[in-house]
């Protein structure tokens, strides 16, 4: 048994995503450099062996972890262009911070995830999956601001949104990891203006 000891309930079969809970509940009491697959077992109460059946390495878990995180996200963003996207330029620029909250929002529902978020940043292997999530988000504004005005580059159009979606959401990042209610709001108010006057100058 690991160092840290967990009330272990009934031995029970744990879906996967029960496993993903419980494993972000240990990163945001331990920390990430902490988690490991016995521990997630002791924490989660069944044998190591289900892990190892989910999870074949610490990698694999951390990186499930995150991609669940990235995941929530991205469906957050898809939610919020189907919502504005056709309803014009104005009127998504007004909406900018709806999706700044949504991807906070999101980000929020998984458990572990001020801890997941440092790690996107801090952690080199991990990068390449937030910057995924960043070249989405942009694309769908070129392609979306693209459609209204076709006169513009989409080379230009991707470079001024790419520079706008990465200074948002790491704004955003920061709202994550502030404590303070009213100080994430200011957070993500100022992450919005960046992203709005992207919009406005297009």
């Amino acid at each position: 048994m690991s160092q840290h000891s967990f009330p272990r309930p009934d031995l029970a079969t744990k879906t996967r995503d029960d496993l993903l809970d419980q494993a972000g509940a240990v990163a945001a009491d331990f920390g990430l450099e902490a988690l490991s697959l016995t521990m997630l077992a002791d924490r989660a109460g069944v044998p190591v062996e289900q892990i190892y059946q989910n999870f074949e390495s610490r990698t694999a878990l951390v990186d499930a972890l995150v991609d669940r995180l990235l995941n929530r996200q991205t469906e957050a963003a898809n939610i919020w262009f189907g919502r504005y996207s056709s309803k014009g330029r104005a009127v998504m620029s007004d909406h900018v911070e709806d999706l700044l909250q949504a991807l906070y929002l999101a980000g929020r529902s998984v458990n572990g995830s001020e801890t997941l978020q440092q790690a996107l940043i801090s952690m080199p292997h991990l990068a390449e999956r937030r910057m995924t999530l960043r070249s989405q988000i942009t694309d769908q504004f070129v392609h979306v601001l693209g459609a209204m005005d076709p006169s513009q580059s989409r080379d230009r159009l991707w470079a001024r949104y790419r520079i706008a979606v990465d200074m948002a959401l790491s704004a955003q990042s920061l709202a994550a990891a502030e404590p303070q209610e009213g100080q994430r709001e200011r957070v993500i108010k100022e992450a919005a203006r960046v992203l709005r006057f992207a919009l406005e100058a297009a």
